[in-house]
């Protein structure tokens, strides 16, 4: 609830202010200058309610595994080197 409440206009000008300032006093080069994202992935895939077949395909079937699964973080990063 903090997160999403502090996301606003105020909050977000005053991180692209330091961001700014930063850039001026550091002059970043492009192979320096990261980002990162970070999400949560299961390991056991969820159930789909749709499923796209060939017309007149009598059968359609999958397999999904009633396990919950181990949840994993991935944390992925990229920049801009040239």
């Amino acid at each position: 609830m903090a997160r999403a409440s502090s996301f606003n206009v105020f909050h977000v000008g005053i991180f692209y202010d330091n961001l700014r300032f930063l850039y001026d006093i550091y002059k970043f080069p492009p192979q320096n200058i990261y980002n990162c994202d970070e999400t949560g992935l299961t390991t056991v895939q969820e159930h789909q309610d749709k499923v796209l077949a060939e017309k007149g395909v009598k059968q359609v079937g999958g397999i999904t595994s009633g396990e919950r699964g181990t949840l994993v973080t991935m944390l992925c990063a990229i920049n801009a080197r040239h």
